[in-house]
Protein backbone atom coordinates (compact mmCIF):
# COMPACT_ATOMS: atom_id res chain seq x y z
CA UNK A 1 0.00 0.00 0.00
CA UNK A 2 0.96 3.78 -0.75
CA UNK A 3 1.90 6.15 2.54
CA UNK A 4 -1.31 8.44 2.58
CA UNK A 5 -0.73 12.03 2.84
CA UNK A 6 -1.00 12.47 6.41
CA UNK A 7 2.07 10.03 6.89
CA UNK A 8 4.02 12.08 4.03
CA UNK A 9 3.64 15.34 5.78
CA UNK A 10 5.11 13.50 9.24
CA UNK A 11 7.50 11.77 7.62
CA UNK A 12 8.51 15.32 6.16
CA UNK A 13 8.42 17.72 9.53
CA UNK A 14 10.28 14.75 11.48
CA UNK A 15 14.16 15.57 11.91
CA UNK A 16 16.27 13.60 9.07
CA UNK A 17 18.51 10.54 11.11
CA UNK A 18 20.61 8.39 9.43
CA UNK A 19 19.61 5.14 11.69
CA UNK A 20 16.86 2.91 9.97
CA UNK A 21 13.93 2.77 11.53
CA UNK A 22 13.32 -0.60 13.05
CA UNK A 23 9.61 -1.74 12.10
CA UNK A 24 7.60 -3.07 15.04
CA UNK A 25 8.38 -6.20 16.46
CA UNK A 26 5.61 -8.27 16.01
CA UNK A 27 4.44 -11.60 18.01
CA UNK A 28 6.25 -13.82 15.49
CA UNK A 29 9.24 -11.88 15.33
CA UNK A 30 9.71 -12.28 18.92
CA UNK A 31 9.39 -16.15 18.60
CA UNK A 32 12.16 -16.07 15.90
CA UNK A 33 14.27 -14.33 18.16
CA UNK A 34 14.30 -16.25 21.05
CA UNK A 35 14.81 -19.43 19.06
CA UNK A 36 18.07 -17.83 17.99
CA UNK A 37 19.63 -17.55 21.28
CA UNK A 38 22.01 -19.86 22.40
CA UNK A 39 20.72 -22.14 25.49
CA UNK A 40 22.81 -21.40 28.38
CA UNK A 41 25.04 -24.54 29.69
CA UNK A 42 24.44 -26.20 32.49
CA UNK A 43 26.83 -25.51 35.07
CA UNK A 44 29.17 -28.26 35.58
CA UNK A 45 29.00 -30.60 39.01
CA UNK A 46 31.03 -30.51 41.49
CA UNK A 47 33.18 -33.62 41.57
CA UNK A 48 33.73 -34.71 44.81
CA UNK A 49 37.20 -36.66 45.35
CA UNK A 50 37.76 -39.39 47.78
CA UNK A 51 40.32 -38.79 50.50
CA UNK A 52 43.02 -42.35 50.93
CA UNK A 53 42.89 -42.51 54.50
CA UNK A 54 46.24 -42.68 56.56
CA UNK A 55 47.04 -45.16 58.41
CA UNK A 56 48.38 -44.54 62.11
CA UNK A 57 51.68 -45.29 62.10
CA UNK A 58 54.73 -45.78 64.83
CA UNK A 59 54.84 -42.23 66.79
CA UNK A 60 58.58 -40.66 67.39
CA UNK A 61 60.44 -41.20 70.17
CA UNK A 62 60.20 -38.87 72.54
CA UNK A 63 63.85 -37.66 72.67
CA UNK A 64 63.37 -35.76 75.88
CA UNK A 65 62.64 -39.13 77.80
CA UNK A 66 65.41 -40.68 76.64
CA UNK A 67 68.51 -41.49 78.82
CA UNK A 68 70.90 -42.86 76.03
CA UNK A 69 72.31 -40.99 73.40
CA UNK A 70 70.22 -40.26 70.13
CA UNK A 71 70.95 -38.52 66.69
CA UNK A 72 67.80 -37.29 64.85
CA UNK A 73 68.08 -36.85 60.97
CA UNK A 74 65.43 -35.30 59.11
CA UNK A 75 65.46 -34.90 55.40
CA UNK A 76 63.28 -32.48 53.20
CA UNK A 77 63.30 -31.70 49.38
CA UNK A 78 62.59 -27.76 49.27
CA UNK A 79 61.70 -27.21 45.41
CA UNK A 80 63.75 -24.22 45.41
CA UNK A 81 65.62 -22.71 48.51
CA UNK A 82 65.33 -19.35 47.72
CA UNK A 83 61.80 -19.37 47.15
CA UNK A 84 61.26 -20.90 50.78
CA UNK A 85 63.67 -17.96 52.01
CA UNK A 86 61.45 -15.52 50.24
CA UNK A 87 58.25 -16.24 50.82
CA UNK A 88 57.19 -15.50 54.47
CA UNK A 89 54.79 -18.52 54.83
CA UNK A 90 57.38 -21.08 53.56
CA UNK A 91 59.97 -19.67 55.45
CA UNK A 92 57.82 -19.90 58.78
CA UNK A 93 56.83 -23.36 57.61
CA UNK A 94 60.81 -24.56 57.55
CA UNK A 95 61.48 -22.89 60.94
CA UNK A 96 58.14 -24.28 62.21
CA UNK A 97 60.35 -28.31 61.47
CA UNK A 98 64.06 -26.60 62.88
CA UNK A 99 62.11 -25.72 66.39
CA UNK A 100 60.04 -28.67 66.88
CA UNK A 101 62.51 -31.27 65.82
CA UNK A 102 65.26 -29.74 66.39
CA UNK A 103 67.48 -32.14 64.38
CA UNK A 104 71.04 -33.44 64.72
CA UNK A 105 71.63 -33.41 60.95
CA UNK A 106 68.87 -31.61 58.72
CA UNK A 107 69.31 -32.56 55.20
CA UNK A 108 67.85 -30.82 52.20
CA UNK A 109 67.79 -31.32 48.55
CA UNK A 110 66.62 -29.81 45.03
CA UNK A 111 67.86 -26.20 47.10
CA UNK A 112 68.71 -25.21 43.32
CA UNK A 113 71.63 -22.69 44.46
CA UNK A 114 74.41 -21.40 43.06
CA UNK A 115 77.88 -21.73 44.19
CA UNK A 116 77.71 -17.64 43.72
CA UNK A 117 74.22 -18.02 45.56
CA UNK A 118 75.15 -19.60 49.03
CA UNK A 119 77.29 -16.53 50.50
CA UNK A 120 73.78 -14.26 50.11
CA UNK A 121 71.77 -16.48 52.28
CA UNK A 122 74.19 -16.10 55.21
CA UNK A 123 71.29 -13.57 56.68
CA UNK A 124 68.45 -15.45 56.37
CA UNK A 125 70.46 -18.65 57.04
CA UNK A 126 71.49 -17.39 60.79
CA UNK A 127 67.53 -16.53 61.48
CA UNK A 128 66.44 -19.98 60.85
CA UNK A 129 69.87 -22.18 61.56
CA UNK A 130 71.70 -20.46 63.35
CA UNK A 131 73.64 -23.31 65.74
CA UNK A 132 74.11 -25.17 62.28
CA UNK A 133 77.23 -25.62 60.03
CA UNK A 134 76.28 -25.64 56.54
CA UNK A 135 77.81 -27.74 53.65
CA UNK A 136 76.64 -27.34 50.07
CA UNK A 137 76.72 -29.54 46.85
CA UNK A 138 75.72 -27.22 43.98
CA UNK A 139 74.91 -27.80 40.14
CA UNK A 140 77.75 -26.63 38.23
CA UNK A 141 79.39 -26.43 34.69
CA UNK A 142 79.69 -28.68 32.30
CA UNK A 143 76.18 -28.94 34.66
CA UNK A 144 73.11 -26.45 34.28
CA UNK A 145 73.45 -24.00 37.21
CA UNK A 146 70.79 -23.68 39.48
CA UNK A 147 69.46 -26.98 38.84
CA UNK A 148 69.03 -29.87 41.71
CA UNK A 149 71.93 -29.60 44.36
CA UNK A 150 71.70 -30.83 48.21
CA UNK A 151 73.13 -29.40 51.57
CA UNK A 152 73.70 -30.70 55.21
CA UNK A 153 73.07 -28.62 58.20
CA UNK A 154 74.85 -29.95 61.47
CA UNK A 155 74.10 -28.70 64.59
CA UNK A 156 77.07 -27.62 66.48
CA UNK A 157 75.86 -28.33 69.75
CA UNK A 158 75.74 -32.35 68.78
CA UNK A 159 78.53 -32.57 66.44
CA UNK A 160 82.03 -31.20 66.45
CA UNK A 161 82.13 -30.40 62.80
CA UNK A 162 85.16 -30.24 60.14
CA UNK A 163 85.67 -26.43 58.55
CA UNK A 164 84.40 -25.71 55.20
CA UNK A 165 88.13 -25.62 53.68
CA UNK A 166 88.19 -29.22 54.72
CA UNK A 167 85.12 -30.33 52.34
CA UNK A 168 86.69 -32.75 49.76
CA UNK A 169 85.30 -33.07 46.36
CA UNK A 170 84.57 -36.70 46.61
CA UNK A 171 86.03 -39.49 48.63
CA UNK A 172 89.16 -41.52 48.39
CA UNK A 173 87.61 -45.22 49.48
CA UNK A 174 91.15 -46.63 48.97
CA UNK A 175 92.66 -44.44 51.82
CA UNK A 176 89.85 -46.08 54.18
CA UNK A 177 90.76 -48.81 56.63
CA UNK A 178 87.79 -51.44 56.54
CA UNK A 179 86.16 -52.12 60.39
CA UNK A 180 87.12 -55.35 62.22
CA UNK A 181 86.30 -58.59 60.79
CA UNK A 182 84.30 -59.66 64.08
CA UNK A 183 81.09 -59.54 64.28
CA UNK A 184 81.52 -59.37 68.03
CA UNK A 185 83.75 -56.37 67.93
CA UNK A 186 81.88 -54.41 65.32
CA UNK A 187 78.85 -54.91 67.78
CA UNK A 188 80.02 -54.35 71.22
CA UNK A 189 83.48 -52.52 70.50
CA UNK A 190 83.28 -50.09 67.52
CA UNK A 191 79.83 -49.06 66.91
CA UNK A 192 79.15 -49.15 70.53
CA UNK A 193 82.20 -46.80 71.60
CA UNK A 194 80.90 -44.05 69.03
CA UNK A 195 78.08 -43.61 72.13
CA UNK A 196 80.80 -44.47 74.56
CA UNK A 197 79.75 -41.20 77.58
CA UNK A 198 83.97 -41.45 78.01
CA UNK A 199 84.51 -40.60 74.41
CA UNK A 200 84.06 -37.45 72.09
CA UNK A 201 80.36 -39.21 71.34
CA UNK A 202 76.91 -37.19 71.08
CA UNK A 203 75.53 -37.69 74.80
CA UNK A 204 71.69 -36.98 75.49
CA UNK A 205 69.97 -33.61 75.81
CA UNK A 206 71.86 -32.49 79.08
CA UNK A 207 75.16 -33.95 77.69
CA UNK A 208 75.12 -32.04 74.77
CA UNK A 209 75.87 -28.56 76.03
CA UNK A 210 79.36 -30.02 76.78
CA UNK A 211 81.50 -30.03 73.63
CA UNK A 212 83.34 -32.69 75.19
CA UNK A 213 79.98 -34.97 74.79
CA UNK A 214 80.15 -34.34 70.74
CA UNK A 215 80.24 -36.72 68.05
CA UNK A 216 83.16 -35.85 65.54
CA UNK A 217 82.26 -35.68 62.32
CA UNK A 218 85.33 -36.69 60.52
CA UNK A 219 84.95 -35.67 56.55
CA UNK A 220 82.35 -34.06 54.05
CA UNK A 221 82.36 -35.39 50.95
CA UNK A 222 80.28 -34.78 47.37
CA UNK A 223 79.84 -37.12 44.29
CA UNK A 224 80.23 -40.99 44.43
CA UNK A 225 83.60 -41.56 44.94
CA UNK A 226 87.01 -41.26 43.01
CA UNK A 227 85.61 -44.57 41.07
CA UNK A 228 83.10 -42.74 39.82
CA UNK A 229 84.42 -39.45 39.21
CA UNK A 230 84.26 -39.31 35.42
CA UNK A 231 80.22 -39.26 35.50
CA UNK A 232 79.30 -35.77 35.00
CA UNK A 233 75.65 -35.97 36.84
CA UNK A 234 76.98 -37.28 39.88
CA UNK A 235 80.22 -35.25 40.38
CA UNK A 236 78.51 -32.32 38.89
CA UNK A 237 74.96 -31.80 39.21
CA UNK A 238 75.30 -31.72 43.22
CA UNK A 239 73.47 -34.73 43.86
CA UNK A 240 75.55 -36.49 46.87
CA UNK A 241 77.19 -35.28 50.39
CA UNK A 242 78.45 -38.15 52.46
CA UNK A 243 79.34 -37.03 55.89
CA UNK A 244 81.87 -39.43 57.91
CA UNK A 245 81.25 -40.37 61.67
CA UNK A 246 83.25 -42.25 63.74
CA UNK A 247 81.96 -45.50 63.12
CA UNK A 248 78.83 -44.54 60.45
CA UNK A 249 78.54 -42.77 57.46
CA UNK A 250 75.37 -40.78 56.73
CA UNK A 251 75.01 -40.14 53.02
CA UNK A 252 72.13 -37.04 51.86
CA UNK A 253 71.40 -37.70 48.06
CA UNK A 254 68.87 -36.41 45.02
CA UNK A 255 68.62 -39.49 42.88
CA UNK A 256 68.49 -38.28 39.29
CA UNK A 257 64.38 -37.57 38.48
CA UNK A 258 64.38 -39.99 34.88
CA UNK A 259 62.73 -36.50 33.36
CA UNK A 260 59.78 -35.79 30.82
CA UNK A 261 59.41 -38.32 28.58
CA UNK A 262 61.38 -40.70 29.95
CA UNK A 263 64.73 -39.81 28.75
CA UNK A 264 66.97 -40.47 31.41
CA UNK A 265 65.12 -43.99 32.48
CA UNK A 266 68.08 -45.31 30.93
CA UNK A 267 70.70 -43.56 32.75
CA UNK A 268 68.92 -43.54 35.89
CA UNK A 269 68.62 -47.54 36.09
CA UNK A 270 71.61 -49.01 33.91
CA UNK A 271 74.31 -46.45 35.52
CA UNK A 272 73.20 -44.40 38.53
CA UNK A 273 71.15 -46.96 40.18
CA UNK A 274 74.26 -49.69 39.89
CA UNK A 275 77.02 -47.15 40.71
CA UNK A 276 75.15 -45.95 43.90
CA UNK A 277 74.87 -49.67 44.68
CA UNK A 278 78.24 -49.84 44.57
CA UNK A 279 79.60 -46.46 46.29
CA UNK A 280 76.98 -47.49 49.06
CA UNK A 281 78.24 -51.10 49.55
CA UNK A 282 81.83 -49.54 49.42
CA UNK A 283 81.47 -47.49 52.09
CA UNK A 284 79.55 -50.51 54.22
CA UNK A 285 83.19 -52.43 54.13
CA UNK A 286 84.62 -49.85 56.44
CA UNK A 287 80.57 -48.79 58.42
CA UNK A 288 77.40 -48.98 58.31
CA UNK A 289 75.15 -46.71 55.85
CA UNK A 290 72.37 -44.28 56.90
CA UNK A 291 70.83 -43.36 53.53
CA UNK A 292 68.42 -40.38 53.98
CA UNK A 293 67.29 -38.32 50.64
CA UNK A 294 64.52 -38.18 47.52
CA UNK A 295 65.18 -41.17 45.80
CA UNK A 296 62.92 -40.51 43.30
CA UNK A 297 60.83 -43.83 42.75
CA UNK A 298 57.24 -45.27 44.38
CA UNK A 299 58.81 -48.32 45.65
CA UNK A 300 55.71 -50.45 46.61
CA UNK A 301 52.05 -50.82 45.76
CA UNK A 302 51.29 -48.87 49.01
CA UNK A 303 53.58 -46.14 47.86
CA UNK A 304 51.63 -45.04 44.67
CA UNK A 305 48.37 -43.64 45.09
CA UNK A 306 46.75 -44.86 41.62
CA UNK A 307 46.79 -48.38 43.08
CA UNK A 308 44.55 -48.06 45.63
CA UNK A 309 41.40 -48.08 43.26
CA UNK A 310 42.67 -51.61 41.81
CA UNK A 311 40.26 -54.45 42.89
CA UNK A 312 43.42 -56.79 44.04
CA UNK A 313 44.99 -54.00 46.20
CA UNK A 314 47.36 -54.32 48.21
CA UNK A 315 47.93 -57.58 46.77
CA UNK A 316 49.21 -56.61 43.44
CA UNK A 317 52.41 -58.36 42.03
CA UNK A 318 55.32 -56.53 40.98
CA UNK A 319 54.89 -56.77 37.36
CA UNK A 320 53.25 -55.34 34.35
CA UNK A 321 49.93 -56.96 35.06
CA UNK A 322 49.56 -54.89 38.33
CA UNK A 323 49.15 -51.41 36.19
CA UNK A 324 46.31 -52.81 34.21
CA UNK A 325 43.65 -49.91 33.98
CA UNK A 326 46.73 -47.51 35.65
CA UNK A 327 49.07 -48.13 32.06
CA UNK A 328 49.61 -44.14 32.38
CA UNK A 329 52.49 -45.30 35.00
CA UNK A 330 54.75 -47.01 33.21
CA UNK A 331 55.02 -43.40 30.94
CA UNK A 332 55.43 -41.59 34.76
CA UNK A 333 59.01 -41.15 36.09
CA UNK A 334 59.48 -42.37 39.64
CA UNK A 335 56.19 -45.00 38.84
CA UNK A 336 57.62 -47.22 35.88
CA UNK A 337 58.19 -51.29 36.73
CA UNK A 338 62.11 -50.77 36.14
CA UNK A 339 62.57 -48.25 38.46
CA UNK A 340 60.94 -49.73 40.88
CA UNK A 341 62.48 -52.96 40.61
CA UNK A 342 66.15 -51.73 39.97
CA UNK A 343 65.19 -50.10 43.51
CA UNK A 344 64.67 -53.35 44.76
CA UNK A 345 67.76 -54.77 43.86
CA UNK A 346 69.22 -51.54 46.16
CA UNK A 347 67.83 -52.94 48.82
CA UNK A 348 68.90 -56.71 48.03
CA UNK A 349 72.75 -55.34 48.78
CA UNK A 350 72.17 -55.35 51.98
CA UNK A 351 69.81 -52.42 52.96
CA UNK A 352 66.37 -51.43 54.88
CA UNK A 353 63.30 -49.30 53.70
CA UNK A 354 63.55 -48.23 57.37
CA UNK A 355 59.65 -46.76 57.48
CA UNK A 356 58.87 -50.40 55.99
CA UNK A 357 60.79 -51.55 58.58
CA UNK A 358 58.37 -50.06 61.68
CA UNK A 359 55.51 -49.79 59.52
CA UNK A 360 55.24 -53.07 57.11
CA UNK A 361 51.55 -52.43 56.28
CA UNK A 362 51.21 -48.63 56.26
CA UNK A 363 48.49 -47.33 53.43
CA UNK A 364 47.87 -43.83 52.76
CA UNK A 365 51.94 -42.47 53.74
CA UNK A 366 52.97 -40.60 50.94
CA UNK A 367 55.84 -37.74 50.99
CA UNK A 368 55.07 -35.98 47.48
CA UNK A 369 51.79 -34.48 45.88
CA UNK A 370 51.51 -32.92 42.99
CA UNK A 371 50.69 -29.00 43.00
CA UNK A 372 49.50 -28.69 39.69
CA UNK A 373 46.94 -31.32 40.29
CA UNK A 374 46.44 -30.09 44.03
CA UNK A 375 46.13 -34.16 44.91
CA UNK A 376 47.22 -33.37 48.57
CA UNK A 377 43.74 -32.27 50.29
CA UNK A 378 42.47 -35.39 48.66
CA UNK A 379 45.95 -37.35 49.83
CA UNK A 380 46.88 -38.62 46.10
CA UNK A 381 50.57 -38.48 46.67
CA UNK A 382 53.66 -40.62 45.90
CA UNK A 383 56.66 -41.74 48.36
CA UNK A 384 59.39 -41.09 47.00
CA UNK A 385 61.54 -40.08 50.07
CA UNK A 386 63.24 -42.40 52.28
CA UNK A 387 65.68 -43.45 54.69
CA UNK A 388 67.52 -46.37 54.33
CA UNK A 389 69.69 -48.02 56.81
CA UNK A 390 72.37 -51.38 56.67
CA UNK A 391 70.63 -53.95 57.71
CA UNK A 392 72.89 -54.24 60.55
CA UNK A 393 71.45 -51.28 62.08
CA UNK A 394 68.03 -52.00 61.58
CA UNK A 395 66.93 -54.42 64.53
CA UNK A 396 64.18 -55.30 67.02
CA UNK A 397 65.14 -53.70 70.52
CA UNK A 398 61.82 -54.61 72.04
CA UNK A 399 62.23 -58.20 71.36
CA UNK A 400 65.92 -58.02 73.88
CA UNK A 401 63.75 -56.77 76.21
CA UNK A 402 65.71 -56.89 79.54
CA UNK A 403 67.18 -60.35 79.04
CA UNK A 404 70.96 -59.15 80.11
CA UNK A 405 72.10 -62.22 78.12
CA UNK A 406 71.69 -60.74 74.86
CA UNK A 407 73.76 -57.96 74.06
CA UNK A 408 72.25 -54.98 72.23
CA UNK A 409 73.43 -53.65 68.97
CA UNK A 410 75.87 -50.42 70.17
CA UNK A 411 73.71 -48.34 68.22
CA UNK A 412 70.54 -48.80 65.75
CA UNK A 413 67.72 -46.88 63.81
CA UNK A 414 65.11 -46.23 67.04
CA UNK A 415 62.29 -44.48 64.92
CA UNK A 416 61.91 -43.78 61.19
CA UNK A 417 58.81 -41.51 60.10
CA UNK A 418 57.00 -39.07 57.86
CA UNK A 419 56.08 -36.16 58.60
CA UNK A 420 52.82 -34.94 56.76
CA UNK A 421 50.24 -33.94 59.47
CA UNK A 422 49.86 -30.23 57.94
CA UNK A 423 48.81 -29.50 61.58
CA UNK A 424 51.76 -30.29 63.04
CA UNK A 425 54.18 -29.17 59.98
CA UNK A 426 52.58 -26.99 57.51
CA UNK A 427 54.15 -27.42 53.97
CA UNK A 428 56.82 -25.61 52.24
CA UNK A 429 56.97 -27.50 49.42
CA UNK A 430 55.27 -30.14 47.33
CA UNK A 431 57.58 -32.98 49.34
CA UNK A 432 56.70 -33.51 53.32
CA UNK A 433 59.89 -33.93 55.42
CA UNK A 434 60.68 -37.43 56.71
CA UNK A 435 63.52 -39.06 58.94
CA UNK A 436 64.67 -41.26 61.55
CA UNK A 437 66.51 -41.15 65.14
CA UNK A 438 69.48 -43.09 65.63
CA UNK A 439 69.99 -44.37 69.30
CA UNK A 440 73.05 -45.97 71.18
CA UNK A 441 72.93 -48.49 73.75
Amino acid sequence: KRPSPRLKRALAESPKSNSKVEPPKTKKSKQNAKAKQKPKPKAKAKVTRTVLERTATKPLIDVSDLKVPFLRVVSANVAGFRSVLCNDLKKGAFQNLVDRLSPDILCIQEHKLQHSHVNDLDEDLKSIVPDYQCYWSCSGPPAKKGYSGVACFVKIKSIECVEQKAFNTVLDLSSLEPMPNSKTDRKNGSLKSMWNKKSSALGNENEKENNSKRIKLLNVTRGLGKAHEYDSIATNEGRVITMEFEHMYVVNAYVPNSGQDLKRLEYRTENWDKKFGQYLKSLEKMKPVVLIGDMNVAHRTEDLHNFYSRPEFPNLPMSLEAYTGVKQLLKQAGCTLVERESFSSLLDLGFVDTFRFFNPEAQGCFTYWSMRANNRPANRGLRLDYCIASRNLCVDVDAYGDNKKKSKPGIYVGDSFILDDLDQFPSFSDHCPVGCTIVGN
